[in-house]
């Protein structure tokens, strides 16, 4: 799906990019967040493992699950999620 935008709200998510704006202003997203983000968009239709959500964003399958569930939650945030 290289070169897709998705528009949710105010939000647009260019994918290709690797950019995440609201209302027509970038979000600041670290950018192994917005990769998970864009990666998980890309592939709303299926569950994604966790190996492979930690390939799409460049980290090891050692990488621990606290470095994932706070690139969940930033993602979250960033488009205005409730992460509790």
């Amino acid at each position: 799906m290289s070169g897709a935008v998705f528009h949710f709200g105010l939000y647009e998510l260019y994918t290709d990019r690797r950019r995440l704006s609201r209302d027509g202003r970038q979000v600041v997203l670290e950018p192994r967040a917005l990769a998970l983000l864009c990666h998980l968009v890309e592939h709303r239709d299926r569950v994604v493992p966790i190996k492979e959500l930690l390939g799409a964003i460049g980290c090891e399958p050692t990488t621990g699950e606290a470095a994932l569930a706070d690139w969940v939650r930033a993602a979250l945030h960033a488009v205005g999620g409730d992460d509790t």
